[in-house]
């Protein structure tokens, strides 16, 4: 286990960096590093990568992280409903948390938020799957001023595609579904070798349409750590991940000190930057499975598939959402006040069997003009 006051001590004097400092820091540019040949040696093989990295997946049971992001964003990637406090300064900084154990992963981040009218304190993300079911949990302000939430039967989390936990998910859960952009035998296994802060990296690339691909870059001097993943379009770089390792102690587990990321339009504009710093973490902790729980909080609309929705009333029941009560108001769902009247119920009956006759008719319609076609 890493001593937790040992890795603040660690990271103490990068926490402390000023705004001015950080925002210098994301402001990068990727480019397509140069690459030579490899020299000659032996061949290195999809089997031999994935069986370190399984070795350091099973050395790692339980972990928990938290770090800090700063991000700047332009408006083009503001979520529906936010704004800006202060216009002129498209930086804010995120709280972030990771909790794994075996295939269970529990994801939580705090916001300096923008959003309008949503209260202070009460804006957590929250996403966990405790390996069955997953649940997601947006606060109210992050999409619409009311508190959404999503619940699914499901191995895993969504929240394995997140750039943000990337750093993390390739040292500790490699073996998870979706970690990668694709199955690490899709990665054809280069012959060239890119210089990356004076390490040689292995150059591993997939390209799945002629125009884009994606390349990992792989230090074989710390257990194949990825160090860099681009994602190239048209010979370009539109989004670039960095990351940056700390050894711990004699059990060669890597983990992540710093990371940035960039994505770039097709222009070459800066969308969007971030330098993420860890803040304070513990390598096989006792984590209880409570952790990976999560209930909604009343006042929550969820949804659970494309046939149930559902609101959680202040006494912790669940008062259904039928399909012709979803474009009511929040406000009178959650007072009990809206129900749907009988001459709506008929209006949607109505509107129903009118499109199954239209759809009826034009496929007459096609089936005759085929026909017609073919005298």
């Amino acid at each position: 286990m890493i001593p937790v006051a040992g890795v603040r001590g660690l990271y103490s004097t990068v926490a402390g960096m000023t705004a001015a400092i950080l925002l210098t820091a994301v402001s990068i540019q990727p480019v397509v590093a140069e690459q030579v040949d490899a020299p000659a040696s032996g061949a290195l093989t999809h089997e031999k990568i994935l069986k370190v990295w399984e070795e350091r997946e099973q050395r790692v049971k339980s972990a928990r992280f938290e770090w800090t992001e700063i991000r700047l964003i332009t408006d083009d990637l503001l979520m529906p409903g936010e704004s800006r406090v202060e216009p002129d300064v498209p930086q804010y900084s995120v709280k972030s948390s990771l909790s794994l154990k075996e295939n269970q992963i529990r994801h939580t981040f705090r916001k300096e938020i923008w959003q309008v009218d949503a209260p202070r304190g009460e804006n957590s993300f929250v996403s966990v799957s405790n390996g069955e079911t997953a649940k997601v949990y947006l606060p109210p302000g992050y999409v619409t001023e009311y508190p959404r939430g999503h619940a699914s039967q499901q191995v895993g989390s969504d929240e394995v595609n997140s750039t943000y936990l990337k750093p993390f998910l390739w040292c500790y859960r490699p073996s998870m579904s979706s970690v990668l952009v694709a199955p690490l035998e899709k990665f054809d296994i280069t012959q060239e070798r890119a210089a990356y802060q004076d390490r040689d990296c292995v150059v591993l690339r997939y390209q799945p349409t002629p125009t884009t691909k994606f390349e990992l870059w792989l230090d074989p001097s710390r257990d194949f750590v990825i160090v860099r993943q681009q994602f190239i379009r048209d010979g370009l770089v539109a989004n670039q991940l960095d990351v940056e390792y700390l050894p711990v102690d004699e059990t060669r587990v890597w983990l992540p000190q710093e990371w940035r990321f960039a994505m770039l339009d097709k222009k070459g504009k800066s969308l969007l930057s971030m330098n993420g710093t860890l803040t304070r973490a513990e390598i096989n902790p006792t984590l209880p499975d409570a952790d990976f729980e999560f209930e909604f909080p009343p006042g929550t609309w969820v949804h659970e598939d494309k046939a149930h929705e559902h609101i959680v009333m202040a006494d912790g029941k669940q008062r259904a959402v039928a399909l012709g009560e979803r474009g009511l108001p929040y406000e009178s769902l959650l007072s009990g006040t809206g129900r749907v009247s009988k001459s709506r119920w008929k209006r949607v009956l109505v509107q129903i069997n009118l499109s199954v006759v239209v759809f009826v008719c034009v496929g007459l319609v096609l089936r005759w003009n085929q026909l017609r076609s073919h005298r």
